[in-house]
């Protein structure tokens, strides 16, 4: 039964109280019983004078002889100690001595203010006799031993006796096996062979409860244990016969209940001080275990409560000066290592700001020296060196004198967040304020009888201007409504009243009859209690407005001629991002009509590279979080070329401000592109040309005096014929690179000179010339030509295209049965001509792909090629004003796609 005191710790009692072996008497601060579970009920005719009730003073039920002491304990504990003793009771009743293990621990409430003590104590008496017939028995143990060797000494010095020994013997034998069976400990003697020699009733006893198993002498002990004990004995048992006393705290599962025995294994010697036997004793505490760890249990969940608070707690000790304690929140709040902070720094003054350090340490003084609680609010510095504010409820702690503190114990509260808020908060009122006087609109706040609370300035100066009021609160807003020409203001406040806002146009006319357009609303406000009961009047002046919507008409009659007429690309989408309009110009760049772009969408035509970053920014755009955008991007050719453009998107709004649909200006810069490029690629094939050549002609140069000066040594030797056959390869690969250069030059100062071309006697050509290559042979060419019309252009340029990449995807095919080069030559719809060469070779990396028209490059150390091939093919298709296309995967194979153009 709980007090009502304890209502709010409900849940934790009841937890206790339901599971606890202690019994529990649960006290305020006056010592006045406020709850107590059942096994305090039970025990209480053996510790109290009479029966105990809700609200009884402890001093007057409990027994007068431990009345002092009890009290005594109990004040300390009020002052936040926790004593844990054993005590011996005479118990009312019975006269009987009970002995109680008894825990007394204080109860705080959030604020680490004492609000009661728990009493707790559970009954050892059994546990204590038990320990006490053990010490005697072992006194008795001892003493027979003793007589034992005295008796043994006079056997051998006077043979005359050994009648009278005997006897001794005999009746000490009797006294032992007396102790023996009537012991409390399960005893158990057995020799090397785990034979039982002897075993007690206690003993007998427990192993037939346990195992079912009748145990007696000459039986192996062994068989009454599971797997688990059993080597555990075994190993424990051997050190005992090497003469060693074991001693341990043993835990198993019998008939599903967990049971604790402390073991000893006990050596027995014979007369030679041989291991003869082994005496095994094995007590039950179980009980003990549980009270253990029942107490270590809620040890732990009271430390796991002062690890996980969120405020920091701290003591500090005021003789030394010194921090004692600090939870673990203040390493989570302030990021100090607790227990460097406490090492190192020992105090808190030295990260608090320097502004607020007077009042804290006056704070510390006042709990000091006064004994008086504090509390305030300052700020801290973090182990960054950011500022931090907290609040601290610091308190003084007096130890049993009571005449002066000796620690201050104080709880910390992060509170920046609050903080924040609250000068946000000024700030926003400030801001609001100054938003308010400032803003071109006219403000009124009216209460419900039509009374004025406020104004802003412009609504100040309107009055007074348009109708000769000189605004003031508490003044009556009709008659000044009125005056301005707001006839229908009752009708439309009443509404605001009523929850509705109000929002029309109104045309009104000054004093010398100039026509003014305001759009008002009325706003309903209200109260703390959900009630309205004040408006909002706003008058904003739209006459600009009404001029833009005047010029709106006019203005778009004219942007209709632009559109048409413009020769720039132009396009109109929806705020779904779906094409609606587009001029000729437009459908011209990219091939397609409007309805055929209605169709597809314009993200269809969009090169995919460019696709995601082009629906982010449109989609910023439909949604207003962006004006309007300008960027490069590339679209798809009907005919699949790529038209580079540079894009204008803006965002439309209507005469209300609000997005109407997204215009798109679209110029073509395919050729200032294409200049681009081309004087950037040239500049890097000079400054590439310039740092290789040298590099890449010195090798070959440097080995071939190097095998001329050899040559010249040797002449006569067998082996010249090796040195000149490196030579000759050395010679071959310098002409290789040098024919190369020669090509590049040839290719960019030749003239073009056109002619009909023959694809198909074209690539027969071009195939033959590779057939020496060393995968010639395993490779299947297939060939797909359809050009119908003549094609006249160079042949010669041609060639180089097309033998550069019929080369690449031999000298790269896979050493598989299946490899093959497909070669595609096609004319479009709009009469270019498409050539496609695709294998299904080594395929190229994926961050290599943008690099191997670079003039010398080469994708590996291991690539036999001098790094010229696809770079003077770029130059021959540059040449020819085409443009050329890479799809490849690693492993895979490659696809290259070039547009020659009509």
């Amino acid at each position: 039964m709980l007090s009502n005191d304890f209502a709010g710790s409900e849940d934790l009692l009841q937890a206790i109280f339901d599971s606890s072996f202690y019994a529990l008497v649960i006290m305020d601060t006056d010592l006045r019983i406020r709850a107590m579970n059942e096994k305090a009920v039970e025990i209480r005719h053996l510790y109290f004078e009479k029966t105990m009730n809700i609200g009884d003073y402890v001093g007057d039920i409990v027994l007068q002889s431990n009345k002092e002491a009890i009290v005594k304990q109990l004040q300390e504990v009020l002052q936040g100690k926790v004593i844990h003793t054993e005590s011996e009771v005479k118990a009312k009743t019975d006269q009987k001595t009970y002995w109680f293990d008894i825990t007394i621990s204080p109860i705080h409430n959030k604020e680490r203010k004492v609000l009661g003590i728990c009493y707790g104590a559970i009954n050892i008496t059994d546990r204590k006799i038990a320990e006490q017939k053990i010490e005697n028995m072992l006194a008795q143990e001892q003493l027979l031993t003793e007589e034992l060797n005295a008796q043994n000494e006079e056997l051998q010095q006077n043979l005359e006796e050994l009648n009278h020994t005997q006897n001794a013997l005999f009746e000490s034998q009797q006294n032992l096996q007396a102790i023996f069976d009537s012991n409390l400990i399960s005893i158990v003697v057995y020799d090397r062979n785990f034979r039982i020699v002897r075993i007690n009733r206690k003993a007998h006893a427990d192993y037939y409860k346990i195992s079912g198993l009748d145990l007696k002498e000459r039986d192996d002990i062994l068989q009454a244990m599971n797997e688990e004990e059993k080597k555990y004995f075994w190993e424990a048992s051997q050190q005992a016969f090497s003469g060693r006393t074991i001693r341990a705290e043993r835990r198993f599962t019998a008939k599903k209940r967990d049971i604790w025995i402390d073991v000893i294994y006990t050596p027995v010697f014979s007369r030679h001080q041989q291991v003869e036997y082994v005496v095994f004793g094995a007590l039950d505490i179980s009980e003990r275990k549980k009270a253990e760890i029942e107490v270590r249990h809620t040890k732990e969940q009271l430390q796991n409560i002062f690890d996980t608070l969120d405020e920091i707690f701290w003591s500090y000790d005021i003789a030394k000066k010194k921090l004692t304690l600090l939870s673990p929140a203040f390493e989570k709040i302030l990021g100090y290592s607790v227990a460097d902070f406490i090492k190192y720094r020992g105090s808190l003054q030295s990260i608090v700001h320097l502004e607020d350090r007077p009042a804290f340490e006056a704070a510390l003084q006042q709990a000091t020296q006064a004994g008086k609680e504090a509390h305030l609010e300052y700020r801290v510095y973090t182990i960054d060196n950011q500022v931090k504010w907290v609040q601290s409820h610091i308190k003084p702690y007096y130890g049993t004198s009571r005449t002066y503190p000796i620690q201050l114990e104080g709880f910390t509260t992060d509170i920046t967040a609050r903080k924040q808020a609250e000068l946000a908060l000024k700030e926003s009122e400030a801001n609001l304020r100054a938003t308010f006087n400032s803003s071109r609109q006219i403000f009124y706040l009216i209460d419900k009888n039509y009374k004025i609370e406020g104004f802003n300035k412009l609504a100040y100066e309107n009055a007074k201007e348009t109708t000769g009021f000189i605004l003031e609160r508490g003044d009556s807003v009709l008659e000044q409504m009125n005056a301005w020409g707001f006839a229908e203001f009752s009708e439309n406040f009443i509404k605001a009243l009523g929850g509705e806002v109000v929002t029309y146009e109104k045309r009104l006319l000054t004093p010398e009859r100039r026509e003014q357009w305001y759009e008002v609303t009325y706003y309903p406000v209200t109260n703390d209690y959900g009630v309205i009961d004040r408006v909002v009047f706003n008058a904003q002046s739209i006459a600009a407005r009404k001029e833009a919507e005047k010029a709106l008409v006019e203005s778009e009659r004219n942007f209709r001629s632009v559109f048409e007429q413009a020769a720039a690309g132009i396009f109109q989408l929806d705020l779904n991002k779906n094409i609606i309009q587009c001029n000729d110009t437009f459908s011209a760049m990219v091939g397609y009509s409007l309805e055929e772009l209605k169709n597809k969408g314009l993200w269809t035509i969009i090169q995919p590279d460019f696709l995601i970053e082009a629906e982010k920014v449109f989609d910023q755009v439909a949604k207003a979080e962006l004006e309007s955008f300008r960027a490069e991007t590339r679209y798809v050719h009907k005919d699949g070329h790529i038209v580079w453009a540079l894009v204008t998107i803006s965002l439309v709004r209507d005469i209300n401000e609000k997005p109407k649909y997204i215009l798109g200006i679209v110029q073509n810069i395919s050729e200032l592109k294409k200049i681009q490029e081309d004087l950037l690629f040239k500049k890097n094939e000079l400054d590439t040309f310039l740092y290789r050549t040298p590099h890449d002609l010195r090798g070959p140069v440097a080995t071939l005096k190097g095998l001329n000066s050899i040559v010249k040594l040797e002449a006569q030797e067998p082996s010249i014929g090796a040195y000149l056959k490196n030579m000759e390869r050395t010679v071959n690969q310098l002409d290789n690179i040098i024919t190369n250069l020669m090509e590049i030059t040839k290719i960019k100062e030749s003239e073009i000179f056109k002619e009909t071309v023959d694809f198909s006697a074209l690539v027969k050509d071009c195939i033959s010339t590779v057939k020496d290559l060393p995968k010639f042979s395993q490779i299947d060419f297939k060939t797909h030509i359809s050009v119908k019309r003549e094609v006249r252009s160079d042949v010669g340029l041609l060639r180089i295209i097309l033998q550069n990449l019929i080369e690449n995807a031999v000298n790269y095919a896979r050493n598989r049965v299946d490899s093959f080069v497909e070669i595609f030559i096609e004319e479009t719809d709009f009469g270019n001509i498409k050539i496609i060469v695709a294998d299904n070779g080594e395929g190229i990396p994926e961050q290599y792909q943008n690099k191997i028209f670079n003039m010398f490059f080469r994708g590996t150390e291991s690539s036999k090629g001098s790094g010229l091939g696809l770079y003077i093919l770029k130059n021959a298709l540059d040449k020819l004003n085409g443009t050329i296309n890479v799809e490849s995967a690693y492993g895979k194979g490659s696809k290259f796609t070039i547009f020659l153009p009509k």
